[in-house]
């Protein structure tokens, strides 16, 4: 069993898993039903998994512990969006990624944390960007190497965030009835709704496609050093995000 047949099998777990526990829910049944963005998510949550021992950084508890609340806030997400819990499943998201940005800037320099989301992604990428910048030697190159990182891994970041921010805090429930809330949170069949979960599921995928991007820019030498060329190459390949373009032109 190659690499991503073994990421495919975890899914249809995960997938048999969400089925014997909560049923096979309607949304899924339906025609419009993204499964294959679905699939996308648990492949980046995965293969983020995986880089995460391979980098070593959990040997520094400081960077463990948060790692392990953010992928655990980004499995979260998929349980609570299969339940149609879908402002709660951003919730998820947003926690996961906020706390994800503490543990790189941990990483580099805990002095530099702060309570703002945008100013530790800010910081965190400016770190990266001075680092490979080192061996570009005319400044139009080391002006379009900081185009590119801005452009797209800090505002395409800042801007992701955002966005789980609005949905959160642009559907605040108004029933005054706990029992009433209750049994709308418990009632899977009905909390479904296709394109609610198709919209959820796609921010889901950009949001970790983002952390996967992230992760790697900070931790790349480490990683290169420890996986296996040609299995980390499949990774970036498959994932196919920003990241494998800034490698080609950057890092090779």
């Amino acid at each position: 069993m190659n690499y991503f047949e073994k990421i495919d099998k975890d899914f249809d777990n995960t997938l048999n898993n969400l089925t014997k526990k909560f049923g096979t829910l309607r949304c899924i049944e339906e025609q419009d039903f993204d499964i294959e963005s679905l699939k996308k998510y648990h492949m980046r949550l995965y293969v983020l998994r995986e880089l995460i021992v391979v980098s070593n950084v959990q040997e520094d508890e400081r960077i463990s512990q948060p790692l392990n609340d953010a992928t655990s806030d980004f499995i979260d997400f998929i349980w609570l969006l299969y339940t149609g819990r879908y402002k709660a499943s951003i919730a998820s998201l947003r926690n996961g990624l906020d706390i994800f940005a503490r543990s790189m800037i941990r990483s580099l320099d805990s002095s530099l944390e702060t309570n703002s989301f945008s100013s530790n992604v800010e910081k965190v990428l400016k770190n990266v960007r001075v680092k490979n910048e080192v061996h570009l030697t005319s400044n139009e190159a080391k002006k379009n190497h900081k185009t590119f990182i801005n452009e797209n891994f800090t505002e395409n970041m800042k801007n992701l965030y955002k966005e789980l921010s609005d949905f959160i805090h642009g559907r605040m429930r108004q029933q005054i009835e706990v029992a009433h809330y209750l049994n709308n949170i418990i009632d899977f069949e009905n909390n479904q709704s296709t394109d609610e979960y198709n919209r959820v599921i796609n921010l889901g995928v950009q949001i970790l496609e983002t952390v996967y991007s992230m992760f790697l820019l900070v931790n790349y030498n480490k990683i290169d050093e420890n996986e296996n060329t040609y299995k980390l190459n499949l990774m970036i390949d498959q994932i196919n995000g920003k990241f494998k373009i800034y490698k080609s032109q950057y890092l090779s």
